[in-house]
């Protein structure tokens, strides 16, 4: 037994010493440290090497602005393997540690970002508000502005929306913000139901982003827009999925992909394909916020097959993972006004439109009008 726990120790010993080695020779080798090396990894997916190296960083690096550049970046990586306790203990620690108002704020937009992924928004809101615009930097300024884009997106708040993705803009900022914030207008158009400016803007994007996530995400708002539409191409939306499904690191996002690539199935009308697609969704999806998602589009897909108890079961899921989440609520409502329970589903469909009348009347408006 002794002779194994050796063997463990030098296995182990061995790996730490390729760790500082990695390192070391990536510092070594750039004027700028090592960031540029873990900045690498995240934008190839590669999170728990891009974790490890941060941390083999943080253990010798003095100077507390590349120390907080490097907790950002550990932040980042430990929210892509859906760590979100641990990303947002980094991201505190970072904005404790800061040298000064202007990196203290570029921790607490991190924090914000982390939290908005985990489904926190009411947390990601109140952190947001604690950021004074002023004691950022432009770019600063212009991440926080996204970061809250983000959340009002996700809740289909499109005002607010269009307010801090106009506020995100500028054109001194780098091209990867810019991008960003492009990506941004690209969903909201989706949302809003302007589905062609949403596949024009998305193809436009999609040789511009490093980050192979960005791009994933890219690649399902162009499918989703081509899904939607008047005259829907599930061709073009199953090619732009398969991409997807390559590209996408991130286990939540990765769980949207493949229950979308369930639905376009489903209008194929290939049911095998479509339910061995949605046995593959993701479980260990932390995230409520891309959870709640991928059930909404499990329950579409067992829409399109007339399945309306079992597309029921998906959006009641969704409910009880996102009480707030009103496309659950609208696919609950379909799915009673197809079976005949139109007085059930009246309320639900007054709900949605009331609270989200861009997106369900511009979007989903056929739903509520069929039968």
């Amino acid at each position: 037994m002794s002779g194994i726990v050796f063997i463990v120790a030098i296995v182990i010993a061995v790996a730490l010493c390729g760790l500082a080695l990695a390192w070391w020779v990536a510092r070594r080798s750039r004027p700028d440290g090592v960031t540029p090396e873990i900045d690498r990894l995240l934008d190839e997916g590669r999170y728990d090497i891009a974790k490890d190296l941060a941390v083999s960083a943080l253990s010798v690096e003095g100077d507390a602005v590349e120390c907080l550049e490097l907790r950002l970046r550990l932040a980042r990586s430990l929210a892509g393997e859906e760590d979100y306790d641990a990303a947002e203990r980094v991201c505190r620690e970072a904005a404790e540690r800061a040298p000064g108002p202007q990196l203290r704020s570029e921790a607490l937009v991190e924090l914000v970002r982390v939290q908005a992924l985990s489904g926190n928004f009411d947390g990601a809101n109140e952190t947001a508000g604690q950021i004074a615009p002023a004691s950022c930097s432009a770019e600063g300024r212009g991440r926080r502005e996204l970061a809250i884009a983000d959340i009002a997106l996700a809740r289909l708040r499109f005002e607010e929306a269009e307010r801090s993705l106009a506020a995100a803009y500028d054109p001194t900022h780098s091209a990867e913000l810019a991008d960003d914030v492009a990506l941004g207008h690209a969903r909201l158009q989706y949302l809003r139901g302007n589905f062609r400016q949403a596949i024009a803007e998305t193809t436009r994007l999609l040789d511009r982003f490093k980050n192979e996530d960005s791009l994933a995400l890219t690649l399902l708002i162009l499918a989703r827009a081509l899904l939607d539409q008047e005259r829907p191409e599930p061709v073009e939306a199953d090619q732009a999925l398969t991409k997807a499904l390559v590209l996408a690191h991130y286990p939540g996002l990765r769980s949207v992909v493949t229950a979308c690539h369930a639905l376009v199935q489903a209008h194929f009308s290939n049911e095998k394909e479509a339910l061995a697609a949605a046995a593959q969704v993701p479980k260990q999806c932390v995230s409520s916020r891309f959870a709640a998602e991928s059930e909404c589009l499990l329950g579409d897909m067992m829409r399109q097959f007339g399945r309306y108890s079992e597309a029921r079961v998906h959006y009641q899921h969704a409910l009880g993972i996102d009480a707030e989440s009103l496309e659950a609520l609208w696919g609950l409502a379909t799915c009673a006004q197809m079976t005949g329970l139109y007085q059930v589903a009246e309320p639900y469909f007054k709900l949605c439109i009331e609270a989200a009348p861009e997106h369900f009347l511009g979007r989903r408006s056929e739903d509520a009008i069929e039968g």
